[in-house]
């Protein structure tokens, strides 16, 4: 059985801003790997006078992203942003590593974060353990390594 990557009774919870910082660096990566995707399509011919032929490669990136997300968060309870900040993703109440049926629940708790006006995510901010709607949903906290 693993042990707790930060122990329960040493919480401290990772807020807005540290999260928001984070959560920047990994959309940088992600756009820069975007354009990179769009650079290679272009010289493959997928990519023809602006319009995507097959919608085929933008499933699969988007596939690939949920599949590296999932990956990163169940492994290593953290994006690169995250582990920049020193700061994990880690079941509420043991502070393990999330489980996959926890991560799959947190990226789908995006969308739930999302659709109203972004509250889910500005939660994080009145939250007294700073958990986002997508963090409530998932049971998952986000803290600061020790």
């Amino acid at each position: 059985m693993s042990e707790p990557i930060v122990h329960p009774d040493n919480y401290r919870y990772a807020g807005f801003l540290a999260r928001m910082l984070a959560m920047l660096v990994d959309v940088f990566i992600i756009m820069v790997l975007l354009v990179l995707a769009v650079i290679s399509m272009v010289f493959t011919g997928i990519l023809t006078l602006g319009l995507i032929v097959p919608t085929l490669p933008a499933v699969i990136m988007e596939i690939s992203l949920l599949i590296l997300v999932i990956v990163l968060w169940t492994q290593f309870g953290a994006t690169p942003g995250k582990m920049m900040l020193n700061i994990v993703i880690v079941d509420r109440d043991t502070g393990k590593l999330p489980s996959l049926g926890q991560a799959v629940i947190r990226y789908i708790g995006y969308i739930v974060s999302t659709i109203p006006f972004l509250l889910g995510y500005f939660w994080v901010i009145w939250d007294d353990k700073k958990q986002g709607f997508h963090d409530k949903l998932a049971d998952t906290v986000v803290v600061y390594k020790n």
